[in-house]
């Protein structure tokens, strides 16, 4: 009996001493370790987000190629090289930066100078365009998203424009390119566009 009553004062001393020895010491170090792990999982989410994107430009250049042309097979060659290669620094990058540019931030010229939307029909389909101007003082980012709203015939349509640096100069402070959408249009016109934001990448 005093056998068991004394392992049970040692195993309850034991108990004392590991949950006080639990929180004085480990509290701030499963903080610290929950927050670097939301960091990682973060930058993760970013590398994958930069990836998805340029994945898209990728089929948005390809479908803007025209088959008949007659370079169309080293226009397709040059797209995919410029896209393996853009992948790969996408995905040998330890650090990417994600920046989201509001409309009214342009306006101040913080990030970017200008951000312009258009649009056109072409056999039928109906393109949205977005053209882009740094700011002198910025980093020229990589890699963007263009997001924008489509009104016609009082629906709103959701669009996004991939932009990438690619296959062009990389000290050039403008960047512009279109996509082509499902959106059925009778009259140009009668569609209004609107800037919701741009998603800014750059990766080292």
């Amino acid at each position: 009996m005093k056998k068991k009553l004394f392992n049970g004062i040692l195993l309850a001393v034991f108990v004392c001493v590991a949950l006080f020895s639990f929180s004085a010491c480990s509290g701030q170090s499963v903080s610290d370790r929950l927050d670097a792990l939301e960091a990682d999982v973060q930058a993760l989410e970013t590398k994958v987000e930069a990836l998805e994107a340029a994945n898209a430009n990728f089929q948005q250049q390809l479908a803007a190629l025209d088959s008949s042309s007659a370079t169309f097979a080293d226009d397709l060659a040059e797209l995919t090289a410029n896209y393996n290669s853009f992948t790969a620094e996408v995905q040998n990058a330890t650090h990417i930066e994600k920046v989201v540019v509001k409309e009214e931030d342009i306006k101040q010229g913080n990030l970017l100078e200008e951000c312009s939307l258009s649009k056109l029909k072409v056999n039928e389909k109906f393109e949205v365009h977005c053209w882009i101007e740094f700011s002198a003082h910025l980093f020229h980012h990589q890699l963007l998203t263009c997001k924008a709203s489509v009104n016609y015939n009082d629906q709103i349509f959701h669009v996004n424009i991939y932009l990438s640096r690619a296959d062009i100069n990389k000290n050039t402070s403008t960047l512009g390119g279109g996509t082509e959408t499902d959106i059925l249009v009778d009259n140009v016109a009668d569609v209004t566009l609107h800037l919701e934001e741009v998603v800014l990448y750059r990766f080292n």
